[in-house]
């Protein structure tokens, strides 16, 4: 499995195509690569990125973190407000900045 970049036979931090990712960024590439968890570093679900307890985890987490935002009014991707303090919409649907990019 690749992720499109291709991997380099030695550590990325010596070739310089990889010079301006962070560790965290190479770290991802490696373990995609090698079909590891990034998270945790187990053996990773065909087509994921990590594993299934890791998943499961971050899948609660944001589930959670949906709730808790809907409850306070707020975006439920990028947590800004919604609405103004006299009502009108600020931040509605197709507003939001994540919502344009895809």
């Amino acid at each position: 499995m690749t992720s499109g970049i291709p991997l380099p036979n030695y550590w990325m931090h010596d070739d310089p195509r990889y010079k301006h990712l962070t560790r965290r960024q190479r770290r991802y590439i490696l373990y995609r690569n090698q079909g590891k968890c990034y998270y945790c570093g187990a053996e990773a679900l065909p087509g994921h990125a990590g594993c299934a307890n890791c998943l499961a985890e971050k899948r609660a987490y944001m589930q959670k973190r949906r709730k808790e935002r809907k409850e306070q009014g707020l975006c439920t991707k990028c947590g800004h407000p919604i609405e103004d303090n006299s009502g009108s919409t600020v931040h509605g649907k197709g507003q939001c900045p994540h919502e344009q990019r895809r």
